[in-house]
């Protein structure tokens, strides 16, 4: 998405909200992935990933539930013209993710899951 925006020639500011824990299952799919003090590791990836693009001055990591994070978005009068909604890989951790970031969401705006698609105003 840094990469689309630069491209683009887009001012953007992403906002990365993501415990950065997995979800139960995880380890028994990406096992391979490096585990320290039960933590695994995946905002140092995250980081290191971001850091290789080059995208350190667009990409802003917020490791926080997305619950508590949208909350606080909300109140502070942030809002996003492109939400993409990850959850908690589940029906309902998504729909609740989606009802929050639709607070914030800018008229005109647009939220995306996977193949779950809704466009602000229509």
């Amino acid at each position: 998405m840094a990469e689309l925006t630069r491209k683009l020639g887009l001012d953007s500011q992403i906002l990365c909200i993501d415990d950065f824990r997995g979800w139960p299952g995880f380890r028994d799919r990406f096992g391979y992935v490096k585990m320290v003090n039960s933590d695994v590791m995946l905002l140092y990836q995250f980081l290191q990933n971001v850091i290789h693009k080059n995208a350190t001055g667009s990409v802003l990591p917020m490791p926080f539930s997305s619950g508590s994070a949208l909350e606080k978005l909300c109140e502070w009068g942030v809002f996003g013209d492109l939400i993409e909604i990850d959850a908690g890989h589940d029906f309902n951790s998504a729909w609740a993710d989606i009802n929050r970031a639709y607070q914030i969401l800018r008229p005109g705006g647009i939220i995306f899951r996977a193949r779950l698609f809704y466009r602000s105003g229509q």
